[in-house]
């Protein structure tokens, strides 16, 4: 379920990474400018909307998917705590596809790293020292996110001042929709697949879900490949350097 969301608020993202690289490379700085605050305020938005739907929907979508009386609260618990916190990561996966986009790879991947550490810091004392367990974990992980989602944005904005464009926001949607959309038909079908495994005790969703976490480690390496062309290509055509972006792709 986090999987889907987290995919489709990436797609999402890609709409305003794509037009920052755009106008980046074209050098039009007042475009990029809104385009940056556009993208950031959108984050903000999406995720207090999915979060607020989250929230409400958290048990009738744990139903649907036939998740055991045993785990049920337990999954309760942490996703509610999850989507409490998920404005603050849509904000981070926004602005972090806005730096990809003007080239700056390696500051995201910094804060993620400081934020990865400060999990499994969090989460040895809230489970092990304060003892709460999967409310612990899920703590944890928001509070992870909330460092690396005010360094990001720290790094993006310095003194820029945030201004919503409407006519930006048609643009970004135009994009960002359908990569939603496709970031999420991989995810649906394992929502439904979900189901099946949930019928056969924690001890296989346990398992299950253990083997998603390598499969998601396993997926990075040809996802950072696609951002990677995705910003050389928008950065490309901004330029209007057509024949480097059909090179790239």
């Amino acid at each position: 379920m986090i999987n889907l969301i987290i995919n489709v608020l990436m797609g999402l993202a890609t709409g305003g990474g794509v037009l920052c690289a755009r106008y980046y490379g074209a050098n039009q700085t007042d475009k990029l400018h809104r385009t940056v605050s556009t993208t950031l305020i959108t984050g903000v938005i999406g995720g207090v909307i999915t979060g607020a739907l989250g929230l409400a929907l958290t048990v009738p979508l744990l139903r649907l998917v036939g998740s055991p009386d045993e785990v049920l609260p337990l999954a309760t618990v942490y996703l509610r705590i999850y989507f409490l916190g998920l404005p603050v990561m849509a904000l981070y996966n926004f602005s972090a596809a806005a730096l990809r986009a003007l080239g700056n790879t390696r500051q995201p991947l910094i804060y993620l790293a400081i934020a990865g550490v400060l999990n499994v810091i969090m989460n040895l004392f809230f489970v092990i020292v304060v003892g709460i367990d999967v409310a612990g974990v899920a703590i944890a992980t928001v509070l992870s996110q909330c460092v690396s989602g005010f360094l990001t944005v720290r790094c993006l904005l310095t003194s820029q001042e945030l201004h919503f464009s409407g006519h930006i926001f048609k643009k970004m949607m135009n994009i960002g929709i359908p990569a939603g959309i496709q970031g999420s038909l991989f995810s649906i079908s394992n929502f439904i697949i979900q189901a099946s495994v949930n019928s056969f005790g924690a001890a296989v969703i346990a398992g299950n879900s253990a083997c998603v976490s390598v499969e998601g480690l396993l997926y990075c390496p040809s996802d950072a490949v696609m951002q990677a062309a995705t910003t050389a290509v928008s950065q490309n055509v901004g330029a209007q350097e057509y024949e480097r972006s059909r090179s790239v792709a």
